[in-house]
């Protein structure tokens, strides 16, 4: 019960650092001194428990080195550790020590390792371990497939080159202010020179690989709507990509999604037994699975002594046969 509430305590901690992280980035807590110093107090509080956690679990070790690469301290170490360098970099009078603060947030992922809720991460971490040949192979042909878009959308919506500019433009690439827009043309009688107050934007398809942000927003299927083609070409290029986005993510996930449904499953097998869900000590499920093994090979012999009784039955049975007609042959 202890060591309980002691998680329930850190996990409390946990989420009033975040909170305080996040409010201290406000406009309003920024300048005022008060609010600042109970900042820093709270800080201080959460920190030195997070501290003494860690210290007292480092020399409870049994295995100092395996404690220290382990994944989860890890993170212990570095939520705990840009605190004190903060410290020691202001108080040299050093500034520059915002890095330090946002660091100071990677200390939220410790609430992964309170309470059972990481055996049900560790599901989603195994099934993208199984799946990273899958993975591979979609990162493989979503990089083919950015190039291939990349160069259809430039070669549609690259536009032309003004001279007079040194840029590539289309021709709804035009900025003018509000004197200009009061106007109702645009262009002077020549058809490309801009009137007074107007001016041509780069083309955001100026090359292909300006044109890999396009790309990778329209086969994610987001649409930021920030760079839109205007041509037919282009306007038919975006479709083909929308239809080549599902081909390509509907094939990996299901993928992925089977072998999560498979550790999904797994899991919950070894997690505890059926009925109030209490989970099983280790000991308890090596037990268990030994227990398994022995009424296997229980039935095992079972079955071959079943069958070895069914057999001498069957020579037993032969044997009054040859018994019975040598007595008729002998009367």
């Amino acid at each position: 019960r202890f060591a309980y509430l002691t998680s329930c305590g850190i996990l409390l901690l946990i989420l009033l650092s975040s909170v305080t992280f996040c409010l201290e980035t406000m406009h309003d807590f920024e300048d005022v001194p008060e609010r600042i110093f109970i900042f820093f107090i709270i800080e201080c509080i959460c920190i030195a428990a997070f501290t003494a956690e860690y210290v007292l679990k480092l020399l409870c070790a049994p295995r100092t080195v395996e404690f220290l690469v382990s994944p989860l301290n890890l993170v212990d170490l570095i939520s705990i550790l840009p605190f004190y360098l903060e410290q020691a970099v202001s108080s040299g009078g050093l500034s520059g020590t915002r890095i330090f603060r946002t660091v100071r947030l990677v200390r939220v992922f410790r609430v992964l390792k309170l309470g059972g809720r990481f055996g049900k991460i560790q599901v989603v971490a195994n099934s993208m371990a199984e799946s990273m040949d899958m993975l591979a192979m979609m990162m493989f042909l979503l990089t083919l497939t950015v190039i291939v878009f990349s160069a259809l959308i430039f070669f549609a919506e690259r536009g032309v080159f003004y001279e007079d500019s040194n840029l590539y433009s289309r021709k709804t690439d035009i900025t003018c202010d509000a004197s200009a827009l009061a106007g109702t043309v645009l262009l002077l009688e020549d058809g490309k020179t801009l009137v007074a107050g107007c001016e041509r934007t780069e083309s955001p398809f100026k090359s292909i690989p300006d044109s890999f942000w396009w790309v990778m927003v329209t086969l994610m299927t987001v649409g930021y709507g920030d760079e839109v083609p205007v041509t037919s070409e282009g306007k038919l290029v975006a479709c083909v990509a929308m239809l080549a986005s599902v081909l390509l993510l509907a094939l990996p996930i299901s993928v992925i999604g089977t072998e999560f449904t498979q550790q999904w499953l797994e899991y919950k097998k070894h997690s505890g037994v059926e009925g109030p869900k209490r989970k099983l000590a280790p000991k308890f499920l090596e037990l268990k699975d030994q227990l398994k093994g022995h009424l296997q090979m229980l039935d095992e012999t079972l079955r071959k002594m079943r069958n070895t009784q069914t057999e001498i039955d069957d020579r037993l049975m032969r044997a009054r046969s040859m018994v019975h007609q040598k007595v008729k042959e002998q009367q």
